[in-house]
């Protein structure tokens, strides 16, 4: 794990006008197939959360 980003891939900095937020000098950006395997796991919580608030009935 990098010591700079924490295996975030990513670093900020902090300037007067906000933050900047830029790929790791270290590591570099993340590799295409660990995004893109992230994504389908959020993907797949976010279609899990959205079924099971569907199925809530909210008495009136």
């Amino acid at each position: 794990m990098c010591d700079v980003c924490n295996g975030r891939h990513v670093v900020y900095g902090y300037t007067r006008f906000g933050t900047m937020i830029q790929p790791c000098p270290n590591c570099n950006p993340k590799p295409k197939e660990q995004y893109e395997q992230e994504y389908q796991e959020r993907m797949k919580r976010f279609e899990l959360a959205k079924a099971r608030f569907s199925k809530e009935v909210i008495p009136c």
